[in-house]
Order: structure tokens, then C-alpha cells, then sequence
């Protein structure tokens, strides 16, 4: 153990196990243990190509994931390891496809009875002798199911350049979970909104009862420029006595002040009982006219601005309403389809159950194509809604918006008028299909990246990662396997293989830990093998171009998530990559020498950084510097001479990096801060800046002979980044004090830093410099004429936004830049 430095133990410690549990290691454990390859393992007799539990945050519990589960599984795979002869079951399977693979160790016995099938029977037996030993714990064999999600009608096995995020069993349960929470809330503000559609009833009604006391002039409406504005011409209420039946009259309105002062005094009568509200200022209206039929002089005096807010009250209804018949105008009508759609509240439930009804028919495992979801999406309707749940439905709409509750109106209230007001129930509101809904159907859309984009399947870069491995390994499989079982078996085998959980990697002066790759798991070598004999990097590369441009264009301020970069490496870095290909040009077949690419680089955590990199870490470096010299990248990070003393390999990327360390933050830090998480995260931080953390791919597999990026959409993708980095930056802090303001704030000014790195790439590959500056003045303009005369808290955002963008601006045009202007993650950390 004296090889390994007391520094790189302390990590391994603190990452893999507790102290009482490391004493008790022997000898030969703890040196192996100092040595890990494969990340934040526990020391276990397990060997690496077998997928552990994974716990958050990335720290194996030492326990294996993919175990034998039932009886009949055991038993079948006993059977395999004991004879070749009872591989004829794992053959059919991968001959009708009727298989699933949930972790990478259940494709193996699939690949030994493709191996028997070749006659390779010295390859097969050796890989059973390789995964013997965990026969009776391991699940080594495929989970047998009806059909497999790409098998068509006809029984023939499709292989499709798409990914999917989940399936219908995950949208199913989706649907299930906003059912239950629209049956909560709806449950919940069930008695709000049945005193809230009461109290609508005994406003009009309180409307219609104030239309006979307008003196002369026109009813009372809204002005056509100016809301609230009140025509001159239009009569004022409390000018004259009802001249009908005074009798009824004088009940009427003491029915309908009854009616509302027992609604008003419900808990439920939020939205009425403030004062202020409308309903109050209509009662206080009806007493006074009570007041007038009683002949009370002392209550019935009306003053000028009362008078002048009832009448704008009259107004607003009757404008919607339409006219003293109660014939309702158009506008009207939309006005009260949309106050029903608030008092039916939340209705998910109810749609949730359509959606399921619509898409029952389908297997759990099987996906939903862009006609499938967009059915499933349609608008209800209502026969679908009354065959579904008629009860629920339509009757509780018609008891919703019914006005008698719980007898408290009194019935000639609405029973005994010339001229009723417009009725609720007079339409018929559906429930609507919410972003909730459209969420959990997207789950199951399987498509390409572009339209899973379009339709809201990717949610975040963390999504994206995972969508990009299942459409990678299926390209994979389309482009490297004649035989479209093995297309099937590698790319199922490669998704399995993209879902097990990242571990935790440690850097450290012994070693460079690192995510076991696909190559290192013995059942999937005869696959790969079968790949490098039909590997075309250039159909590769292609293909990465489209993702990419994607990708960059929904997520272009976010930094690429490991699992990306992982899904990535996989394509342009897959096992065996050939030196060149051959490409059809000119109805010729030219061999076409690719240029290398810069290898990707993960994302280190700072807390557990063993402060060395790798050398692929300098190998991008000393890429970026040539390309970035001289940009406003490199002018507005400071970057331009180091760049030239890495160029020249007068110093080395830690020497680099440390000296950017020290430059931006020497004079904020106290002494000894570098030794801290803080320390390890402003080292990265100018790791990322020197190496760009991949962006530089974009200048490798964009640029070509006729003409920079022209197929990467540039423009568009600036654009998407402007507004990514506004939204991100104008986020209103937490106050300063709260129990999470230090963790909200400090990864809230990372978010920022990694928006204006990527940002700022983007931006300085406009060209020329005048399309950049044009760029900015153009935006900066337009976000504060948007924001003028907003909350001084949010003017103070944009205010700080602008001064952020201004210091581009300068490193655009070359001026100086200095270091405490430069916007950086970690400095407020010191």
C-alpha cells in the first residue's frame, strides 16, 4: 500500500465506504480496492461486467441488480449451463424476437445460441465458462414476452433509426397518477365551486333586478377602445323606482339579498366574500333598494361614485350577456365557456381515464407512433365523455353549475322573472386536455430525436442522453448487421447497457477511474466484433451531425450531461473504428481519409476530484487553442496567452488551468481556499473554459470544404442560446438567510456560467465580427424595452444582465476585458 498516496485513499474512502468498514479490508482487498477502474465500487468478489445497485448519488451498495427472480428462470438456465442441446428455446427467441431485456446480463445466453447457430462453439463455451460461476444468482437469459415492440402485423422484426423514453405501461402509469390528483383537487374545491357558480346566478340576477331603476339614457356597456370606460351616453342606476308589481318586487329583492348574504358568509366564498368584490358592492346595491320599497329615507341615499361603480359593474355583465332579452352575445357565450372551464377546476381525472380508454388496446411494452398519439390526444367529445363516465361527467357538470345549493336559493328567485338571465347550463364544457396529459402520452411516442423534440418527450439534457443511446444503438444495429436479429439483440443489448447508473469517478495520482464500457462486457465482444466488419464512420458521423444539431438547438446553454457524452463516444468512438471508408461521390467510390476528432470529456464532480486529469484532457486543449485564438471566446476569458504557451506545450493543461485559477480569483479567495470543493470546482471551471467540455466537437464535424457550419443552423442556434442564457440569468434570488439560499445560489450561478460559455462559443462563430455586434445591440435593445417599467426587482435583474452582456460586447471589439468582470460559477463562493 505504500504505492498509493495517502490523498488518493482519503478519496477512495470517503466515496466507497466508512472507516470501520475499510479497517476490517485484508491485505490483497485494500490494494485492489486502491486500484478500481470502474468508479465508486465496493470491494466485492463481483467482477466488473456484472451491473450493480446503484444508489444515489452514484455510490454502489455492493449488491448485484440484475438476480434471478422466479423458479422458472432459474430452471431454464440451470438446463443451458449443463448442456448446449437446451439452447434450442434462446434460439427461437432470437428468431421470433419475442424477448425483452431489461439489464445488459440478460442478452448473454442469447448471444451463446447465436454462437452455437455459427458453429462457434469454442467461443460459446468459453463465454459459459466466463459467466458460470454466478449461474444461480445472475439472470443470464431474456425475459420472454407476447411480442416484441418492433414486430409488425405480420410477424417480421423492424429495426428504425427512433428512441422512445418509456412506453405505454409508463404512460399508463402517468395517466394513473394525474387521475388521482384530479380526483383530490376536485374533491377538495367541490364546495368552492358550487357556491361560486350560485353567487354568478345572483349577480345577474342582481343586474337584471338593477336594470329597473336606470334613469334615462341607453343601458349601461363597455366602451369599445378603453376597458371599464363607460359611454356619456349610457344611464346611471338608483335614478327611478321599479314600476311593476311593488309587492314583488320588494320580495324579490329581499330573497335574492338573503340568497347571497348566506352564500357570502360560506369558507367557500373566497373569490366573492373580499370586499371590494363585485358581488358585495351588487348587495350593498339591493339593500339599498330594499331600503327605497320600505320607504326608509335614511338608507336609500346613493352617492355619485357608488353609483358610478355599480353602473361599470352592470356594464361588465351585461356586455358579455348581451341584451335586456336575454338573447346572450357571442362574446358572452366564450365568457362563460370559460368560467365554466374554471369552476369545473381540475377535470384531469376525467381526461386521464379517456386517454387510457383510447389507448387500451395497446401492449404494455409496445410504443405509440405520431398518428397513434396524435388519436390519443384529440379533443373529447361528448359522446366519448358520456359513454366513459356519464355519471361523473355530464351529471356533475349538470350539478355543478345547477343554482340551487342545498336549498338555500329561493326558488321564485329565478322562477318568477320576465326576462331569466342567461343560464350556465345553457352549455356544454368538456374537459380539457391538459400539458400533464400530453406529457405522459409523449412518454411513449417512438420517433426520431427531431419530432420527439417537437412533441415535448424531452424534457431535459439528462432525457436527451438516453433518448440519444437508444438511437445510436439502433442506427448501430441498422448500419453494422445483416442479420436483423443480431440488429435487434445489439441494439436491445446496447439499450439495457445505457440505463445502468453512472458511478462516481475518482482522479487521483494512482489511477483515472472510469465507466465500464460496452466492450468490456464478454457477451457483447462477438457483437462488436460483427460491427467492426461493417463500420462506416462515415454514415457515423453523419448521424452524429443530425443529433447534434438537435440536440444544440433545444439545449444549447446546458452542459452536456455524461450520459450525452457517453451515447457519443459510443458512436464516434465505437470499439474497432476503422481509418477511413469508402464514400460514393460523383457515382465514383473515392476513399475519403477522416480527420480525428477530439476525444469527449465527462463532467468531474469537484467534490471528490483528485486535482489530475487525463491526457485526453490536454489532447483537447492543445485542439481548442489553435481554433479559439483570437475569437471573442478567447478575448473575453482571457484565454488568448495561455492558449499560446499550450499551443507551444510550454506548459502543461494543470499548469494552464491553475494559472486561469489564479488569475480570476487571487484576489477574492482567502488563503488556503484552493485546498477546498471550491478550490477543486475554480480548477474545473478553467478546465472547461480551456477545453470548451465538447462544443469543440462542432468545429470537427461541421466545418468541411464549402464552408463553415453551414449545416449546423448556426443563427438558430445562437438564438436558442440568447434565450436560454436570459431565461436562466433573469431568475429572481433566494433571500439571503433561508435554509437553502447558499446550495440554490451557488448551483444557480453555475447554471449561469455554463450558459454564457456556451453562449459565448456559439456567438464568436458568427462571422464577421459585425454580424456579432448587430446581434447583441439588436437583443439587449428588445430585452429592455420588454422589461421597461417592470418591478424594480426584476429591473434590477436585466439591469445586471445588460452589464454582464456589455463586457461581451467589449471582448467583441477587442477591448480589455478584466478579470472581475468575467462571469464565472465558483467566484462568489470565495
Amino acid at each position: 500500500m505504500s504505492a498509493t498516496p495517502p490523498s488518493s485513499l482519503q478519496s477512495m474512502v470517503t466515496v466507497n465506504m466508512n472507516l470501520k468498514t475499510f479497517k476490517t479490508l485484508l491485505p490483497h482487498q485494500l490494494e485492489a480496492f486502491s486500484k478500481l477502474l470502474h468508479g465508486s465500487r465496493r470491494p466485492s468478489v463481483h467482477p466488473e461486467f456484472l451491473t450493480l445497485e446503484i444508489l444515489r448519488p452514484g455510490f454502489a451498495s455492493g449488491n448485484l441488480a440484475a438476480l434471478l427472480t422466479n423458479d422458472e428462470e432459474s430452471a431454464m438456465q440451470r438446463d443451458l449451463f449443463r448442456s448446449e442441446h437446451a439452447f434450442g428455446q434462446m434460439q427461437a427467441l432470437l428468431r421470433s424476437g419475442n424477448y425483452r431485456i431489461d439489464f445488459p446480463e440478460h442478452a448473454a445466453m442469447l448471444v451463446v445460441a447465436w454462437l452455437l447457430e455459427q458453429e462457434r462453439d469454442l467461443e460459446a463455451m468459453k463465454l459459459v465458462s466466463i459467466l458460470s460461476p454466478w449461474m444461480n444468482e445472475v439472470k443470464f437469459v431474456p425475459t420472454i414476452i407476447a411480442a416484441h415492440p418492433h414486430q409488425s402485423t405480420t410477424n417480421t422484426i423492424s429495426v428504425r433509426r427512433t428512441a422512445a423514453v418509456g412506453d405505454v405501461g409508463l404512460m399508463r402509469s402517468r395517466l394513473a397518477a394525474s387521475e388521482q390528483r384530479g380526483v383530490a383537487h376536485a374533491a377538495f374545491y367541490e364546495d368552492f365551486n358550487r357556491v361560486n357558480t350560485a353567487l354568478m346566478h345572483l349577480q345577474a340576477l342582481a343586474v337584471h333586478i338593477l336594470l329597473d331603476t336606470l334613469g334615462e339614457g341607453s343601458i349601461p356597456c363597455q366602451g369599445t377602445s378603453v376597458r371599464n370606460e363607460i359611454p356619456a351616453d349610457c344611464a346611471m342606476p338608483f335614478q327611478k323606482a321599479n314600476h311593476q308589481d311593488a309587492s314583488f318586487y320588494a320580495s324579490l329583492v329581499v330573497d335574492v339579498i338573503h340568497d347571497m348574504t348566506l352564500l357570502l358568509r360560506c369558507p367557500a366564498s373566497v373569490r366573492h366574500s373580499r370586499r371590494g368584490s363585485a358581488t358585495r358592492v351588487l348587495l350593498r346595491a339591493l339593500h339599498k333598494i330594499a331600503a327605497q320599497c320600505r320607504r326608509v329615507v335614511a338608507t336609500t341615499i346613493v352617492t355619485a361614485g357608488f353609483a358610478k361603480h355599480v353602473q361599470q359593474i352592470m356594464a361588465s355583465v351585461l356586455t358579455r350577456r348581451g341584451c335586456r332579452d336575454g338573447i346572450a352575445s357571442d362574446a358572452y357565450r366564450c365568457h362563460m365557456m370559460n368560467v365554466q372551464h374554471s369552476l369545473l377546476t381540475d377535470q384531469r381525472h376525467v381526461t386521464s381515464q379517456i386517454i387510457a380508454k383510447r389507448v387500451s388496446e395497446f401492449h404494455s411494452l409496445a410504443t405509440l407512433t405520431v398518428s397513434e398519439l396524435e388519436a390519443a390526444l384529440a379533443p373529447l367529445s361528448i359522446s366519448e365523455v358520456s359513454q366513459w363516465n356519464k355519471q361523473q361527467t355530464c351529471n356533475a357538470v349538470d350539478k355543478e353549475i345547477s343554482p340551487c345549493f342545498d336549498n338555500i336559493l329561493t326558488t321564485r328567485t329565478l322562477q318568477q322573472l320576465a326576462a331569466p338571465p342567461l343560464a350556465l347550463d345553457e352549455f356544454t364544457v368538456l374537459p380539457r386536455i391538459k400539458r400533464t396529459h400530453r406529457r405522459a402520452v409523449a412518454m411513449a411516442l417512438e420517433s426520431t430525436f427531431e419530432e420527439l423534440q417537437a412533441y415535448g418527450s424531452i424534457a431535459s439534457a439528462e432525457v436527451a442522453g438516453i433518448v440519444l443511446h437508444q438511437c445510436i444503438a439502433r442506427h448501430r444495429g441498422m448500419c453494422s448487421f445483416p442479420d436483423i436479429r443480431l440488429a435487434l439483440l445489439y441494439s436491445d443489448l446496447a439499450l439495457a447497457f445505457s440505463r445502468r447508473r453512472s458511478l462516481l469517478l475518482i482522479s487521483n495520482e494512482s489511477t483515472h477511474q472510469h465507466q465500464i464500457r460496452i466492450d468490456e462486457l464478454p457477451w457483447a465482444v462477438p457483437l462488436l466484433a460483427e460491427i467492426s466488419k461493417h463500420r462506416d464512420d462515415v454514415k457515423d458521423r453523419d448521424f452524429a451531425r443530425q443529433l447534434l444539431r438537435f440536440y444544440w438547438l433545444q439545449f444549447p446553454v446546458t452542459l452536456m450531461p455524461n450520459k450525452v457524452v457517453s451515447a457519443l463516444r459510443d458512436l464516434l468512438f465505437g470499439a474497432s473504428s476503422a481509418k477511413t471508408k469508402t464514400r460514393e461521390r460523383d457515382d465514383e467510390s473515392q476513399a475519403v481519409e477522416l480527420p480525428p476528432l477530439p476525444p469527449l470529456l465527462e463532467e468531474l464532480a469537484a467534490d471528490i476530484f483528485g486535482r489530475t486529469f487525463s491526457s485526453k484532457f490536454t489532447k483537447v486543449a492543445r485542439t481548442v487553442a489553435p481554433i479559439l485564438k483570437h475569437t471573442t471566446y478567447s478575448r473575453y476569458y482571457l484565454l488568448d496567452p495561455v492558449f499560446e504557451k499550450i499551443e507551444s506545450k510550454e506548459i502543461s493543461l494543470m499548469e494552464a488551468a491553475d494559472l486561469l485559477r489564479r488569475t480570476y480569483y487571487i484576489s477574492q479567495s482567502p488563503k488556503g481556499v484552493f485546498l477546498s470543493i471550491s478550490g477543486n470546482g475554480m480548477l474545473l471551471e478553467a478546465v472547461q473554459l480551456l477545453t470548451t467540455h465538447n462544443l469543440i466537437l462542432a468545429d470537427f464535424l461541421f466545418d468541411d470544404d464549402n464552408g463553415a457550419h453551414h449545416r449546423l443552423r448556426l443563427p438558430e442556434i445562437v438564438e436558442q442560446a440568447w434565450k436560454g442564457l436570459v431565461k436562466i440569468t433573469l431568475v429572481t434570488p433566494p433571500k439571503v438567510g433561508t435554509p437553502t439560499w447558499f446550495h440554490v445560489s451557488a448551483t444557480h450561478a453555475r447554471q449561469v456560467s455554463h450558459a454564457f460559455r456556451q453562449f459565448l462559443y456559439f456567438l464568436s462563430k458568427l462571422s464577421p465580427i459585425r454580424v456579432q455586434q448587430e446581434f447583441l445591440a439588436e437583443n439587449v435593445s428588445t430585452l429592455q424595452s420588454k422589461y421597461c417599467g417592470s418591478n424594480p426587482e426584476t429591473s434590477k435583474l436585466v439591469d445586471a444582465f445588460c452589464e454582464k452582456i456589455a463586457v461581451i460586447q467589449k471582448a467583441v471589439v477587442g477591448e480589455h476585458v478584466d478579470p472581475t468582470e468575467v462571469c464565472l460559477g465558483w467566484r462568489h463562493l470565495s
